[in-house]
């Protein structure tokens, strides 16, 4: 939602302005990530951070809906690290989705 509402300033030139900037920042300061330092340091006296809502369905809408977000987003890692047991190291599977794939 909170990117859906930079995309809409950004396709009215909103973000072209220094106000306009200044609410695209304050809609991306609650995301997943947060800011960067730069952003930070450049804007720290203006930031004020708008309030991220909550979704409350755990309904999935389409059956397609996961693929698209494993197929965009999605990968499968294979790896060996130490380990304390007797042979020393241990094979790890670990299925991620990028976080940034549920920002919207």
């Amino acid at each position: 939602m909170l990117f859906d509402q930079i995309v809409e300033l950004m396709n009215k030139g909103a973000h072209l302005t220094i106000n306009g900037l200044q609410q695209v920042i304050n809609i991306r300061a609650p995301m997943n990530t947060g800011l960067s330092e730069i952003i930070k340091s450049e804007f720290s006296n203006n930031i004020h951070p708008v309030k991220r809502g909550i979704i409350q369905s755990n309904i999935i809408p389409d059956p397609h809906w996961i693929s698209g977000f494993v197929s965009g987003e999605g990968n499968l890692d294979v790896g060996i690290k130490k380990s304390k047991n007797i042979i020393g190291y241990q094979v790890y599977l670990r299925f991620r989705i990028s976080p940034f794939a549920f920002a919207k």
